[in-house]
């Protein structure tokens, strides 16, 4: 058994176990990930690394801001171009739009 096939019993057993769904995708994400080319590999792993700095507010987590990824590229020691904020930031806005049908459909 590869490790998708056991994170799929897994996410199966903590949902029968009454885990909130919503944390479960979030968990989860990577199982559902469409295949993305290669060498577009570090952006999606960029994006993944920023998106463990949101805050957390009273209506969830929240967007990646800019001066999270001004402080990434600092700390990484890595010049993000600006066409890559735009790819991130679109990644970001895909992630809250679907994190939000998630949320309204649990309430």
């Amino acid at each position: 058994m590869n490790k998708h096939d056991h994170l799929v019993k897994l996410r199966a057993q903590l949902e029968k176990a009454g885990k909130p769904k919503a944390q479960l995708e979030l968990q989860f994400a990577e199982l559902e990930s469409p295949v993305f080319n290669p060498a577009g590999r570090y952006l999606l792993n960029m994006f993944s690394e920023l998106s463990s700095t949101r805050q957390n507010g009273m209506n969830g987590p929240g967007p990646i801001t800019y001066l999270e990824m001004k402080a990434y590229s600092d700390l990484a020691d890595c010049d993000i171009e600006p066409w890559e904020v735009e790819v991130i930031k679109l990644l970001d806005s895909a992630f809250m739009e679907e994190l939000q049908k998630i949320i309204s459909k649990e309430n």
